[in-house]
């Protein structure tokens, strides 16, 4: 008969209290728990944190966004110079004007210029964007051979120019 009266104890226990001994209001959570778990009620630490990366998130997305807007001092610019010559020298006749914007706007222009590029502050603005500089070493990599000391060699139906980036 007593281990009956043991079991009877328990099952009574259990159904005051949800699991044996452990009452309900205190279920799943330990002493350091808040009174009600909610999301406002989260640790402060992992709230500054999610704060943190919002505010990282926020700076990228406006570098990466706002570029135009970083550039200071006097801009540079892409110039193209016909040059007679037999060295060798890039073909770009078949250049994308998505990827050369500043070389096809200063063999398309009368002037032989490209528009301005303003440098960014603290070099900031170079990690973003693409620059004429980028284009030079994207063209000297095309043909080593082409490339001079201040520039590159290129074709473009059937004429030679010199490329470089210069500031007036």
């Amino acid at each position: 008969m007593e281990p009956l009266r043991t079991v009877e104890w328990v099952r009574r226990a259990s159904a005051r209290t949800g699991i044996a001994g452990v009452p309900e209001a205190t279920r799943g959570r330990n002493r350091y728990s808040p009174s009600a778990p909610t999301v406002v009620h989260m640790r402060r630490v992992t709230r500054n944190l999610l704060v943190a990366i919002a505010l990282i998130v926020v700076a990228l997305l406006a570098l990466g966004a706002l570029p135009s807007y970083l550039g200071t001092g006097d801009p540079y610019y892409l110039t193209v110079e016909e040059i007679e010559t037999d060295d060798a020298a890039v073909d770009v006749n078949d250049v994308s004007e998505r990827r050369y914007p500043y070389l096809t706007g200063a063999l398309a222009s009368d002037e032989g210029r490209s528009e301005g590029y303003q440098m960014g502050p603290f070099g900031l603005k170079e990690w973003f964007t693409h620059t004429p500089f980028d284009e030079v070493d994207a063209l000297t990599q095309r043909v080593g051979d082409a490339a001079t000391d201040e520039g590159v060699r290129v074709e473009f139906e059937g004429d030679v120019y010199h490329v470089r980036v210069i500031q007036p």
